[in-house]
């Protein structure tokens, strides 16, 4: 596994199980910069990364151990590997919070849906169908990356991504693109900046996938942060054109109306 930390520094500190093809995935964000390896948690110094000190060498060990202790086998619809990720900041009362984010596993289904459906209880603007989008999500085999937030074994929050065509007036469809949503933190666990790391965390995996884009609805002051943009040429129907924002990936943001799946229409 290595130990890595975001440029310019983020509060965390991403514990990344590595093996060869790991470390050549990684290899691009550190030559431009973006990423910074620590450390190795095996006892013994990589081969392809000599000048990189151990977990041990850099005073890592409990954080290291940490991740692996937790970390747990993949799950989710892409049945992709989860690495594990562990986020340091401070919580409530000046205690620090260790968050981990994983892909969902069968046993999280249950707690997604309970999460999702406390964090929608009270919010504006919705149907509260968030949770049997989730749900019809998974069951269409469409749910490509479901992501949870878990904080001492509870899962706390989840961000789900989907496939999203795009068609311009030609009838020509652009694909590769991801609707980011719907994106849920318990009620109580709000305003830690949670949310932020989940939505953090499904764009780095969708850079991984080298998807072209991320589109979504939502609150523009919230989103921008991230990079979402309104476009003019791009369109949901129904929905005002401040609110469907998307954030290219690979070259520019087409023009054209959106597509989600059926699973949007899916009935609490």
């Amino acid at each position: 596994m290595l130990v890595c930390e975001h440029v310019p520094p983020l509060p965390p500190t991403t514990i990344i199980p590595a093996g060869i093809g790991s470390v050549g995935a990684l290899m691009p964000y550190q030559k431009q910069g973006q990423l910074r390896i620590i450390a190795v948690t095996a006892p013994q110094r990589m081969a392809v990364l000599p000048d990189v000190q151990t977990y041990v060498e850099q005073g890592l060990g409990e954080t290291a151990k940490t991740a692996r202790g937790h970390s747990r086998k993949p799950g989710g619809a892409a049945r992709r590997h989860a690495p594990a990720v562990l986020y340091f900041q401070e919580g409530h009362h000046g205690k620090l919070m260790t968050l981990q984010l994983r892909h969902e596993t069968p046993n999280d289904i249950a707690a997604i849906e309970m999460v999702t459906v406390a964090a929608f209880a009270d919010a504006p603007h919705t149907s509260h169908t968030e949770q049997a989008i989730v749900r019809a999500l998974r069951a269409a085999n469409e749910l490509t990356l479901s992501i949870v937030a878990e904080e001492h074994g509870q899962v706390i929050g989840h961000v789900a991504l989907s496939p999203v065509t795009i068609t311009d007036d030609q009838g020509q469809s652009a694909s590769g693109w991801y609707g980011l949503g719907p994106v849920s933190v318990l009620p109580q666990k709000q305003g830690q900046g949670i949310g932020s790391r989940l939505i953090e965390q499904a764009l780095v995996e969708l850079r991984a996938m080298q998807a072209v884009g991320c589109m979504l609805l939502g609150e523009p002051a919230y989103y921008a942060r991230f990079g979402f943009e309104a476009h003019a040429g791009l369109k949901l129907p129904g929905v005002p054109p401040g609110y469907f924002m998307a954030l290219a990936l690979q070259g520019t943001v087409p023009e054209g109306i959106a597509h989600y799946s059926d699973a949007f229409n899916a009935a609490a």
